[in-house]
């Protein structure tokens, strides 16, 4: 039981942290497509570097596209018809 009171801070901790760097990567995310650039590998630093993955993308990102530049997200075949 001792053991148990001893991990919660721990664990409170990780969880506090793993909300952070998922609410980080969804704002990476979007960012992202903003700027006309792939989310999947934004996303992939900001996880796999944490913070630092955060400031390095903060400062490369390109400035964001007019609506007219951006690309058009794709549109699944099944949405047609």
């Amino acid at each position: 039981m001792n053991e148990m009171i001893q991990a919660w801070p721990v664990l409170a901790f990780a969880a506090v942290f793993v909300g952070l760097l998922y609410a980080i990567s969804q704002w990476c995310i979007q960012d992202a497509i903003r700027r006309g650039r792939s989310p999947v590998s934004v996303s992939l630093l900001v996880f796999l570097l944490s913070a630092v993955g955060w400031i390095i993308w903060l400062n490369v990102r390109p400035p964001i596209l007019d609506p007219v530049d951006r690309p058009l997200t794709p549109v699944d075949k099944a949405d047609i018809g």
